[in-house]
Protein backbone atom coordinates (compact mmCIF):
# COMPACT_ATOMS: atom_id res chain seq x y z
CA UNK A 1 0.00 0.00 0.00
CA UNK A 2 1.43 3.38 -0.95
CA UNK A 3 2.10 6.13 1.58
CA UNK A 4 -0.82 8.34 0.49
CA UNK A 5 -3.36 5.55 0.80
CA UNK A 6 -1.95 4.55 4.19
CA UNK A 7 -2.19 8.19 5.37
CA UNK A 8 -5.82 8.48 4.21
CA UNK A 9 -6.70 5.21 5.94
CA UNK A 10 -5.08 6.45 9.15
CA UNK A 11 -6.91 9.80 9.05
CA UNK A 12 -10.22 8.05 8.34
CA UNK A 13 -9.78 5.59 11.19
CA UNK A 14 -8.79 8.36 13.62
CA UNK A 15 -11.97 10.31 12.77
CA UNK A 16 -14.13 7.21 13.04
CA UNK A 17 -12.66 6.20 16.39
CA UNK A 18 -13.23 9.74 17.72
CA UNK A 19 -16.97 8.91 17.44
CA UNK A 20 -16.49 6.07 19.97
CA UNK A 21 -18.13 3.21 18.08
CA UNK A 22 -18.56 -0.11 19.86
CA UNK A 23 -18.54 -2.07 16.60
CA UNK A 24 -17.50 -1.55 12.97
CA UNK A 25 -18.07 -3.58 9.80
CA UNK A 26 -15.49 -2.74 7.14
CA UNK A 27 -16.85 -3.71 3.72
CA UNK A 28 -13.90 -4.23 1.40
CA UNK A 29 -11.45 -4.43 4.29
CA UNK A 30 -8.42 -4.98 2.05
CA UNK A 31 -5.24 -5.26 4.10
CA UNK A 32 -7.19 -4.66 7.30
CA UNK A 33 -5.70 -1.34 8.42
CA UNK A 34 -9.02 -0.05 9.78
CA UNK A 35 -9.65 -3.37 11.51
CA UNK A 36 -6.25 -3.21 13.22
CA UNK A 37 -6.83 0.34 14.48
CA UNK A 38 -10.32 -0.53 15.73
CA UNK A 39 -9.10 -3.59 17.58
CA UNK A 40 -6.24 -1.61 19.13
CA UNK A 41 -8.92 0.74 20.51
CA UNK A 42 -10.98 -2.22 21.83
CA UNK A 43 -13.66 -1.77 19.17
CA UNK A 44 -15.23 -4.97 17.80
CA UNK A 45 -14.36 -4.93 14.10
CA UNK A 46 -15.17 -7.37 11.30
CA UNK A 47 -14.01 -7.14 7.70
CA UNK A 48 -15.61 -8.53 4.57
CA UNK A 49 -14.24 -9.15 1.10
CA UNK A 50 -15.98 -10.77 -1.87
CA UNK A 51 -13.07 -13.11 -2.65
CA UNK A 52 -11.51 -15.52 -0.20
CA UNK A 53 -8.02 -14.81 -1.58
CA UNK A 54 -8.34 -11.18 -0.48
CA UNK A 55 -8.99 -12.24 3.11
CA UNK A 56 -5.68 -14.04 3.50
CA UNK A 57 -3.82 -10.75 4.01
CA UNK A 58 -6.22 -9.60 6.74
CA UNK A 59 -5.87 -10.56 10.39
CA UNK A 60 -8.73 -11.05 12.79
CA UNK A 61 -12.44 -11.63 12.20
CA UNK A 62 -13.24 -11.48 8.52
CA UNK A 63 -15.89 -12.98 6.28
CA UNK A 64 -16.18 -13.73 2.60
CA UNK A 65 -19.42 -12.01 1.59
CA UNK A 66 -21.20 -9.90 -0.99
CA UNK A 67 -21.76 -6.29 0.09
CA UNK A 68 -25.33 -6.49 -1.25
CA UNK A 69 -26.12 -9.55 0.93
CA UNK A 70 -24.38 -9.12 4.27
CA UNK A 71 -24.49 -12.22 6.50
CA UNK A 72 -25.34 -10.30 9.67
CA UNK A 73 -28.54 -9.42 11.51
CA UNK A 74 -29.84 -5.87 11.13
CA UNK A 75 -28.27 -3.35 13.48
CA UNK A 76 -25.31 -5.66 14.24
CA UNK A 77 -22.77 -2.83 13.92
CA UNK A 78 -22.64 0.81 14.99
CA UNK A 79 -20.82 1.75 11.79
CA UNK A 80 -20.44 0.21 8.34
CA UNK A 81 -17.62 1.55 6.18
CA UNK A 82 -17.04 1.19 2.42
CA UNK A 83 -13.82 3.01 1.62
CA UNK A 84 -12.63 2.69 -1.99
CA UNK A 85 -15.40 0.16 -2.60
CA UNK A 86 -18.49 1.58 -4.40
CA UNK A 87 -16.86 1.80 -7.82
CA UNK A 88 -16.07 -1.94 -7.62
CA UNK A 89 -19.64 -2.99 -6.81
CA UNK A 90 -21.92 -4.50 -9.43
CA UNK A 91 -25.00 -3.23 -7.55
CA UNK A 92 -23.92 -0.28 -5.38
CA UNK A 93 -27.46 0.80 -4.45
CA UNK A 94 -28.24 -2.67 -3.14
CA UNK A 95 -25.03 -2.63 -1.10
CA UNK A 96 -25.85 0.78 0.38
CA UNK A 97 -29.38 -0.36 1.24
CA UNK A 98 -28.00 -3.51 2.88
CA UNK A 99 -25.50 -1.52 4.93
CA UNK A 100 -28.13 0.97 6.04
Amino acid sequence: MDANRRLLASLFSDRLLALHPRSVLDVGCGAGLLLEKCRAADVRAVGIEPRFESLRATAGPRVQADAAALPFESVSFDWVTMRHVPHHLEHPRAAFAEAW
